[in-house]
């Protein structure tokens, strides 16, 4: 079990090649781990962003500048791989490892603040599938303590994060793979390892 915390920053119609840093926002996160070796883990966590972010939405279409603020909670599981020999026990030979995942979920974005909600006729939440992938660095500190420093980055399979998929994706302007929603996170956390030792076979003389 795993406890993380950190910034997030959004990318999409409205920070369509880099996040905007005055739109920097948190990220809690509470992950699980089971370790099937010592390189292939399953992983799942739950993650809850506070999103926000502001623009014009299609230039093209001359629309309207919007803004909004978002809570989105996700649920996601997969895989992660150690580059090292990295165990759980504290008797491990690498005490770091570097490492990738690659996940798949489902987010829920609650609108909290959406001025122009009521002229668009959009409803105000929705689902959407993700995708969460990234990299990492974790650390043993004790026999049952990691640390870890992970970027991830969610990729929103609806491309509808802002809510106003007219503007997204109009049917006379050609998809642009660019405008794709993402919301990266930098996490900083620390996991608790439950260890199991096998107790060594011993035979005994019969009485």
């Amino acid at each position: 079990m795993g406890f993380a915390i950190g910034p997030n920053a959004y990318t999409g119609d409205l920070a369509k090649f880099y996040p905007d840093p005055s739109n920097t926002r948190a990220s809690v996160q509470l992950n699980y781990r089971k370790h099937f070796n010592n390189f292939f883990i399953w992983r799942s966590h739950l993650t809850t962003h506070w999103v926000t972010g502001s623009g014009t939405l299609n230039e093209t279409l001359n629309s309207p500048t919007t803004d909004f603020t978002i809570v989105s909670p996700e649920l996601a599981t997969g895989f992660e791989y150690n580059f090292l020999p990295f165990r759980t026990s504290w008797k491990s030979r690498e005490k770091m490892t570097p490492y990738i995942f690659g996940t798949l979920g489902v987010s829920y974005q609650r609108y909290v603040d959406r001025p122009d909600i009521n002229t668009t006729g959009e409803f105000p939440s929705h689902f959407s599938a993700v995708l969460p992938v990234g990299f990492g660095l974790k650390y043993k500190i004790s026999r049952f303590w990691n640390f870890q420093i992970e970027w991830s980055s969610s990729y929103h399979l609806s491309d509808n994060l802002e809510g106003i998929r007219k503007y997204d994706d109009p049917a006379q302007v050609p998809y642009n793979t660019s405008n794709m929603d993402m919301i990266h996170h930098l996490s900083f956390g620390f996991v608790y390892n439950r260890v199991s030792v096998k107790c060594p076979s011993r035979s005994f003389p019969k009485l």
